[in-house]
């Protein structure tokens, strides 16, 4: 099997260039880039995001051509509002406009949403409380129960049965679901 491609090859030139017969320059550049970080910009803006009451469940940013794109995902076990979004926004874009030395900035801030896929041990112990779909190695029914404990060792799922522990290695996919209650209630 052929990996994926991760780089690109474009040809650029002006108008200018073109009109005086100019051959194409070849600019490399990695459209995957995104960083999922514990980069200074991450370190800087993770404790500000906490202060504000928020917790950070996702942290990433790519330059690009034009700016540097910034994403971030916040939670609170309250429900995240747009004027949570806005709130993190404007806190945050100033200092990552003085940490980059830079106003060309594409920042977005959003919730997690109510089905977000679970992509480490991190988002579970973010998650704890909450109502979540399991899906194990080598099974094919999702398991529904709630997050009890998340550490890097595992996480623990309540559900009608009883407790499941599982280790990182047994989970294939999880994601946030929502409970048969919540849905009798909205």
């Amino acid at each position: 099997m052929t990996p994926p491609c991760r780089s690109a090859i474009v040809g650029i030139t002006t108008l200018f260039e073109r009109a005086k017969g100019v051959e194409p320059r070849l600019l490399f550049y990695d459209p995957m880039e995104w960083k999922i970080d514990e980069s200074k910009l991450y370190r800087e803006m993770e404790p500000v995001i906490r202060g504000l009451g928020y917790s950070l469940v996702e942290f990433s940013h790519k330059n690009t051509k034009y700016n540097l794109q910034v994403h971030a995902v916040i939670y609170t076990p309250e429900g995240v509002s747009l004027d949570d979004c806005e709130r993190v926004h404007k806190t945050i874009m100033p200092r990552i406009e003085l940490i980059e030395d830079t106003d060309e900035i594409h920042l977005e801030v959003s919730s997690p949403g109510v089905s977000r896929n679970l992509k480490n041990a991190a988002e579970f112990a973010v998650f704890v409380g909450r109502y979540v779909a399991v899906l194990q190695e080598g099974e094919s029914q999702w398991l529904y129960g709630t997050v009890r404990e998340a550490s890097a060792e595992g996480i623990t799922v309540h559900t009608e049965e009883g407790d499941y522990t599982l280790k990182p290695g047994d989970i294939r996919k999880a994601k946030l679901a929502v409970s048969q209650e919540e849905k009798e209630t909205s």
